[in-house]
């Protein structure tokens, strides 16, 4: 949209009006009980009112955040003069965008207003989250990988040491999978390794994590156990469920495991330990042909 201005009239509130109408940034200017005095075009296409019809909302009247939140964040804004947050909010088209705001409070001759500066962060928000994604997934199974496995793993055993809560872990490696890419091909290998990430995830608790560490190796985190003896047979399921015939495109593939598991032993143990015993219970358990195989405790 065009605005012309004659020579008689460029005044600085009118040149003022122009720049902030040429700003990518929505601005929004208002009392503090929501009486909204001023917004420029980029606010009021964002809300989808035209400026000639624009209707006086409360403050981030747009925002789904509860009422409470917003009034936390005007007392903020009078108590510190400013503030910035990220609020979620909904276009009149329906689309969620992520918009982050700086609100900054000013007091004037007719008393004290609020200027907001509102900038659309929705695409940087996502790609941040891509990222987060990529660096704590693995990107073949979506399971949890190492980066991940560690922060829940520290989080366990925290809980462990805490409040004596039972911490089991389990190491999880295929026996002979090596044939199958042989014989069948990598994709589908990859194929049988997607379809047993989905039964482990499956199989488990909403508190326990599935990662990913290996090509075929797996870590399953099961904190807050009722009973010792429930790794047994959590692992006992684990290993029933590997089992279990695999259709890759009619190929009917067949998988076996050998499961490590080990306790946490609080006051001798830390979250690498557990981690050792339970991989030297799978090795110790390949080697004598047993496929799941308890560590000892630390003494």
């Amino acid at each position: 949209m065009y605005h012309g201005i004659a020579s008689s009239d460029v005044t600085l509130d009118a040149l003022l009006r122009l720049a902030l109408d040429a700003a990518f940034d929505a601005v929004i200017i208002h009392k503090p009980d929501g009486t909204l005095l001023y917004w420029n075009e980029v606010a009021a296409r964002d809300a989808g009112f035209p400026t000639t019809d624009v209707v006086p909302v409360p403050p981030w009247g747009f925002s789904p955040s509860p009422h409470a939140v917003r009034k936390k964040r005007l007392e903020e804004i009078e108590r510190v003069g400013f503030s910035r947050f990220l609020s979620s909010t909904v276009e009149y088209d329906g689309s969620k965008h992520v918009i982050e705001v700086s609100a900054r409070w000013f007091t004037t001759d007719q008393g004290p207003v609020i200027i907001s500066i509102a900038r659309d962060v929705t695409e940087q928000t996502d790609a941040e989250a891509a990222l987060r994604e990529m660096a704590l997934h693995d990107s073949l199974t979506g399971l949890a990988n190492r980066n991940m496995l560690e922060e829940r793993m520290k989080m366990a055993v925290a809980s462990a040491e805490r409040h004596g809560d039972i911490l089991g872990l389990m190491f999880i490696d295929l026996d002979d999978f090596k044939p199958v890419n042989d014989s069948f091909g990598h994709d589908v290998g990859d194929s049988v390794l997607c379809a047993l990430a989905r039964r482990l995830e499956a199989g488990i608790r909403a508190e326990d994590t599935v990662a990913r560490v290996g090509g075929d190796e797996f870590v399953i985190v099961l904190p807050r156990l009722m009973r010792p003896e429930d790794l047994t047979v959590a692992a006992q399921k684990v290993l029933s469920m590997i089992r279990e015939p695999i259709d890759v495109e009619g190929e009917i593939i067949n998988v076996d495991a050998t499961i490590g598991h080990a306790l946490f032993d609080n006051g001798h143990d830390d979250s690498h330990g557990l981690m050792i015993r339970a991989d030297l219970a799978m090795y110790q358990g390949r080697r004598a042909g047993i496929h799941i195989n308890g560590a000892e405790t630390i003494r």
